[in-house]
């Protein structure tokens, strides 16, 4: 940031936020994480993540995706403004434990965002669109 602002590169081109290949959400997700915590807090809630469960208490929607409009709902991706997933997540540790249900679900599902049936362990129903996980 300190180069850019200071404008020592040349011929620089920014791209918007939620546009490009990297997705920066720290500022967002610390934001986001501070107003959790203090509604958790004020509620006498010890489980941040309970607060932000979606419908049904989705593991997908590890993020209510009504108020905060960062997130593909069936998946619980992290996505770009025209809701295609976000290629790179750069600061998603800010989130602080609000990630956790989801990131060990991916972890237990063996990463199947990054693999193809064909290739590794198939998780989605023949039947299913791929975005559809099992609840």
């Amino acid at each position: 940031n300190y180069l850019y602002y200071t404008n020592r590169f040349k011929n620089v081109i920014t791209v918007p936020h939620r546009r490009g290949s990297i997705h920066v959400v720290g500022y967002h997700a610390a934001r986001i994480h501070e107003n959790v915590t203090k509604e958790a807090e004020e509620k006498g809630i010890h489980d941040v993540g309970s607060l932000v469960k979606g419908s049904g208490g989705r593991w997908q929607e590890w993020l209510d995706t009504k108020r905060y409009d960062l997130l593909d709902p069936h998946t619980g991706l992290i996505v770009n403004l025209d809701g295609s997933p976000s290629a790179q997540v750069h600061q998603v540790d800010r989130f602080g434990p609000l990630n956790h249900q989801w990131m060990n679900k991916m972890i237990e599902f063996n990463w199947p965002y990054n693999r193809s049936p064909e290739r590794g362990v198939a998780l989605f129903e023949a039947e299913a669109p791929p975005h559809q996980l099992p609840v």
